[in-house]
């Protein structure tokens, strides 16, 4: 079984979102609020950047077919500055926020069947 750990951050400069329901003329739509301190967000370069890391298994998927997931993070100033305690308490709090799935090889994947499907392609 072969596990690999990961670290990755999102710019949430570059993503249209921001949730509360919000009702104007009869139209009601959804806009999400993301708190950059409580989140324990970096800005760099006047970009926000949302810190994430998570676990992939190349050779084992859980019980909804999913490889591994995606959990939230602090960045390692902030973590090598943190008490033990603090850390424990980010352990226990991990937040998942969600899940990876391979598909771009092997047998019973998306990807393999695209490709079988493609052989019948006239080109």
């Amino acid at each position: 079984m072969s596990r690999k750990n990961f670290s990755a951050s999102i710019c949430l400069d570059k993503i249209a979102l921001v949730a509360k329901t919000v009702s104007k003329k009869n139209k009601t739509e959804m806009v999400f609020h993301i708190p950059v301190n409580a989140n324990f967000c970096t800005v760099k370069d006047g970009k926000t950047y949302l810190n994430l890391s998570g676990m992939i298994s190349e050779s084992e998927q859980d019980q909804y077919g999913q490889n591994g997931f995606i959990a939230q993070s602090v960045d390692s100033d902030t973590y090598k500055g943190a008490s033990q305690e603090q850390k424990d308490k980010w352990k226990a709090e991990h937040q998942i926020l969600g899940n990876i799935k391979i598909w771009n090889g092997g047998d019973n994947t998306p990807a393999a069947d695209m490709a079988e499907s493609e052989d019948d392609l006239p080109f």
